[in-house]
């Protein structure tokens, strides 16, 4: 899952969205304000309701305790302010749609170019081989 959204958050409301999960699977949230006063959070709510992850500003990395349909609540931390956030989702335990880089081999470059942007990097490597 690499996903990415942009969002309007009014005063003593709850964003919610949602996705379907597996169990063992390894998420990187990233929750980002963009403009307003808002001091945005995340919390990733198990498919029974109950909190899996959070409340947190900013990174939450969260493993996924069931499968089943997770929701990512976005509130503002007081409750009081508005604004506008960026939030992106990756899978960490899945390489798909990751650039991937060869021991030894010149470096790679990236950029970032949006505030929530999450570049992703995978490598083949042995049980108990030094790198780097």
């Amino acid at each position: 899952m690499n996903v990415k959204v942009k969002g309007h958050q009014g005063s003593w409301t709850s964003d919610c969205y949602s996705f379907a999960g597996t169990a063992g699977d390894q998420l990187r949230l990233r929750l980002l304000k963009t403009s307003g006063l808002l001091s945005p959070t995340q919390e990733v709510v198990r498919p029974n309701g109950t909190t899996l992850c959070g409340p947190s500003g900013g990174d939450l990395t969260c493993r996924l305790s069931k499968t089943g349909t997770f929701v990512i609540l976005v509130e503002d931390s007081a409750g009081t302010n508005t604004g506008i956030y960026a939030i992106a989702v990756r899978t960490l335990n899945s390489s798909t749609g990751c650039t991937a880089l060869t021991s030894g081999c010149a470096p790679s470059t990236g950029s970032i170019s949006a505030a929530d942007q999450m570049d992703c990097y995978s490598f083949s490597g042995t049980a108990a081989t030094a790198s780097g």
